[in-house]
């Protein structure tokens, strides 16, 4: 599960960011939700920095956790959460491949309409772990090559959950940034994001797993229009002597 502290940080700099235009409602996705520490620290962010209606809604697999998550979002002051129980990739995919492969998972409304902003630290599992056929459905489902980890579909669903100029604020393992395997991850962000912020954690430790962590923040651009670009991108990299 994701550390207190860099739940707080992330969602302090989504908060900054959506504070930009300070839409009447925010809409707030969390995939893979866990026990709610991402949304939990939305949450305590926006009251502290923004006014307006506050929608949360998490996706958690493991029924156990779900029902965690549950209660303890039940208890922030928040306008509507919902944490709903299932495989996000699941109900992403179903919708756009063959019955045959993803079955007819029936989407939940609150999941239907766009977000402003995800926020998430998404599961990372290596093609080893998945299983060659489930790495080759969910390569042909969103679109990827190359060695598939679960943390590279979650991506793409989420950015295809949020509306043009919403905010995608990840946690992933660090490898995406310079692996041949992540080329494509490297290419869909580009293509589909004004990169604002790349954190590279490195050997900071903030997971008890051996996983070397990055921050990804970026706004989703409108297909229709041309790349804006105001500023250049933010990278920090943080690593031990």
């Amino acid at each position: 599960f994701t550390p207190p502290e860099l739940a707080a940080f992330l969602a302090s700099r989504l908060i900054d960011y959506s504070c930009i235009d300070r839409p009447e409602q925010l809409r707030v996705l969390d995939p893979a939700c866990g026990d709610g520490e991402l949304l939990a620290a939305f949450a305590s962010a926006a009251r502290q920095d923004r006014s307006g209606r506050l929608v949360m809604v998490g996706v958690e697999s493991d029924p156990a956790t779900c029902r965690a998550a549950q209660a303890r979002l039940a208890a922030d002051d928040v306008d509507s959460v919902e944490v709903e129980h299932g495989d996000f990739l699941e109900w992403w995919a179903a919708r756009r491949q063959p019955p045959r492969l993803w079955g007819r998972a029936e989407v939940p409304a609150s999941l239907r309409e766009p977000f402003d902003a995800v926020i998430a630290n998404p599961p990372y599992v290596r093609t080893q772990i998945i299983g060659a056929e489930k790495a080759q459905q969910l390569a042909a489902a969103f679109g990827l090559t190359g060695r598939v980890d679960l943390y590279h579909p979650f991506l793409i669903a989420a950015t295809q959950s949020l509306r043009p100029g919403g905010l995608l604020g990840v946690i992933t393992s660090n490898r995406f940034l310079c692996t041949q395997a992540g080329a494509s991850v490297r290419q869909f962000l580009s293509r589909h994001f004004e990169v604002l912020e790349i954190i590279d954690l490195g050997d900071t430790k903030m997971f008890e797993a051996a996983v070397l962590p990055a921050i990804f923040i970026g706004r989703k651009l409108d297909d229709r229009t041309t790349r804006p670009k105001t500023s250049p991108s933010r990278f920090l990299k943080i690593y031990s002597r």
